[in-house]
């Protein structure tokens, strides 16, 4: 839901994190969320020069952007409803509760979030069911300049 057509367990970005996770120490997404998102607003610091959320959200549909430079990656501010998707989804949420009215979009649809708490399962076939290309990014001859 947030980065549509890109392979994010095999994805390595050119940024550099402070003790990234993924396998080869080099960043994957949930280290590039993570370290540079998280930590930086749970601190209440300013994101760095280069990590700002690219405003997708407002429309148009199905349009979803990234920009990628050395050192610096934009994600689209979509990856933020695909973590609340993730929340939702997880098995430890089940039975939890948000005004009826309350949802999220996918593939044009809308998916009321009090009928999908927990279903994480249900999820990945709905996801599923959306055809799109899962594509490695190769950024090998960034990464020395950004670790």
């Amino acid at each position: 839901m947030g980065a549509p057509g890109i392979d994010i367990v095999a994805t390595r970005w050119p940024v550099k994190v402070a003790r990234p996770k993924a396998l080869g120490g080099m960043p994957d997404i949930a280290d590039v969320v993570y370290g540079v998102h998280r930590c930086t607003h749970g601190h209440g610091d300013e994101l760095p020069d280069g990590f700002e959320l690219l405003p997708d959200v407002a429309g148009p549909h199905r349009l979803t952007r990234m920009q990628i430079e050395r050192g610096k990656v934009r994600l689209s501010d979509r990856v933020i409803f695909a973590l609340v998707a993730v929340s939702i989804a997880a098995p430890e949420n089940i039975g939890q509760k948000v005004p009826p009215a309350y949802h999220l979009t996918f593939a044009g649809e809308p998916l009321m979030i009090n009928e999908w708490w927990g279903r994480a399962d249900d999820m990945v076939v709905l996801l599923s069911r959306e055809k799109m290309p899962s594509v490695k990014l190769d950024f090998t001859d960034w990464m020395t300049v950004a670790t």
